[in-house]
């Protein structure tokens, strides 16, 4: 359907997703259901992940001036159970790229308690780069941050205008006393 849709979303930290299943040479073809899933990838558990086939790094200063040290990790081909309900969705056809994103201090430590995750997911998504992700996902939060002041301001200068509520919202909105 949609050959040229990629899409990074946020994944929560405690998630857990799969290396493909790769069979054994050795081991004979079996019958039945097809394995997909290889070893868990557990974002709480670093001792599940394998070095990341990408890496990252940069400095930047933050909005008050301070030195900061961006860090990109990006891991390829990973998969995610699907749901069975409503509908099925079989996710062992959809691959994806992990990105983790982590800001650390002049000192290397670290700023935020958790790292950022995103997922990439699409048939282009080995077109672009960690800094392309990076960029893209940067790029959506200026938009929500402006949306957000925007419709503040939106807020604030209607009401400020006094606009009266209609008399049959007014008995409902009364404070008991």
């Amino acid at each position: 359907h949609h050959a040229h849709l990629v899409t990074i979303a946020r994944v929560r930290s405690n998630r857990t997703f799969y290396y493909r299943y790769v069979a054994d040479e050795a081991a004979a073809p079996s019958a039945g259901h097809p394995t997909w899933y290889g070893e868990a990838f557990k974002l709480t558990d670093p001792e599940t992940w394998t070095p990341p086939p990408e890496t990252l790094t940069w400095w930047e200063s933050s909005r008050r001036g301070k030195r900061q040290r961006v860090e990109i990790q990006g891991w390829h081909n990973l998969l995610m159970r699907g749901k069975h309900t409503p509908q099925r969705l079989p996710m062992q056809h959809y691959p994806f790229t992990l990105v983790r994103i982590m800001r650390y201090d002049e000192a290397g430590n670290p700023l935020y308690q958790r790292p950022l995750w995103l997922l990439v997911m699409g048939q282009r998504r080995g077109e672009l780069s960690l800094q392309h992700i990076y960029d893209a996902y940067q790029l959506l939060l200026s938009h929500i941050r402006l949306s957000k002041v925007q419709l503040k301001m939106r807020y604030s200068l209607m009401w400020s205008s006094g606009p009266q509520m209609p008399q049959d919202m007014l008995h409902k909105s009364k404070i008991m006393e």
